[in-house]
Parts: C-alpha cells; structure tokens; sequence
C-alpha cells in the first residue's frame, strides 16, 4: 500500500524548502486516483508558519506522482463573511470546467461541519470539516466558474456562500 502521507510530506520538503520533523500534517483525503493533504509547516530559513495542500495523482501506471498544491502565510485576519481562513486548489482540464480537481482549505467559521461546492448545473462534491480543514475532490467535469461555496452547519443550515473563484 502506497504511503500517501509520506509521499506528501516529501512533496513539501522538497518544494518548500523545509525540514520534514517541521510538517504537520493536518488532514488527508483520497478519492479515486486524486489525492490531497492539508498540513502545517515551518520554514528552514526564517522559522515562519505556513500551511497548505500538497496533492498527488495516481498515473495509469499505478504509481503516484504529485500533481498540485498551495501554501499561505498566516491569515491577517479575515471578514466576517469570508469562507475560508487560508485556501487554494488546483486541476486539469479545461479553464472554467476542470475535468479533475482539488479545492479547499481551512473554513473561516468554527461552527461549520460541511463545506458543499455546487455547480450550475446542480453537480455537488462536499466534504466534512474535520480539525478546521474541508478538501473538496472531484474527478468528473464541474462547472467552476460559477460555482457556489456553501459552509454548513451541523443541522444543515447554510451558514455563509459566495462563488467558488471568490470565496
């Protein structure tokens, strides 16, 4: 069995520039052959936090590789109607309807229990918030662009929305 935490923590070692005792990871989440773990890290040089996703893609050959990621400083702050404290994704396909892809990060309001992504055509990939952090994965054609964001509480009442590319 493949080590997907290992191979991430790698990814951000190599990429970032840190020591692999500074990454924490957070969060992980595997669907079909996308991959995506949230994490904390330290930076070998200044010892500044940040935190991000590193993803990786399983080929045809059964081997996975990296294929994506983002990481973001520690947050100023952020407005009472923002969805995210720090977020970013990643995909491949066309612009505007990625084919594969990865959003999510760490939600802006403690109550949330779900984030929902959904497209204009009615499509919904959700994740569960689990330590701060929601990873949405989808491996099927979805309409980004205007997508909707949703934070959700544990009763199901949508707590804040906005479009996916401004939330």
């Amino acid at each position: 069995m493949t080590d997907l935490r290992g191979l991430a923590v790698g990814s951000v070692v190599a990429q970032r520039g840190v020591l692999p005792e500074a990454v924490e990871v957070v969060r992980e989440r595997q669907h079909g052959d996308m991959a995506a773990v949230a994490y904390l890290a330290r930076r070998r040089s200044d010892g500044s936090s940040f935190r991000g996703f590193a993803g990786l893609r399983r080929r045809e050959d059964g081997i996975w590789r990296s294929s994506g990621g983002w990481s973001s400083g520690a947050p100023d702050g952020v407005g009472p109607e923002a969805l995210w404290a720090a977020w970013g994704g990643w995909g491949s396909g066309q612009r505007g309807t990625p084919d594969v892809g990865v959003r999510g990060g760490w939600v802006a309001d403690p109550t949330a229990a779900l984030v929902r992504l959904t497209d204009p055509s009615g499509r919904v990939v959700e994740d569960r918030v689990e330590a701060g952090v929601a990873i949405l994965i989808w491996d099927q054609g979805l309409a980004t662009r205007e997508a909707v964001v949703e934070l959700v509480d544990a009763d199901g009442a949508v707590l804040r929305r906005a479009l996916l590319e401004r939330s």
